[in-house]
């Protein structure tokens, strides 16, 4: 399971440090919205 970032919104910013971090570190952040899960839960 790869790590999860959770936020209502997810910025450019954070985008671009997932990013960094999947290119610096070889691993996978799935940034994930607040709706994303709540759907995620629903179905």
């Amino acid at each position: 399971m790869s790590p999860t970032c959770l936020a209502f919104f997810v910025p450019p910013s954070a985008l671009y440090e997932i990013d960094r971090f999947r290119r610096k570190e070889g691993r996978e952040i799935k940034p994930l919205s607040v709706r994303e899960i709540l759907d995620e839960e629903l179905t």
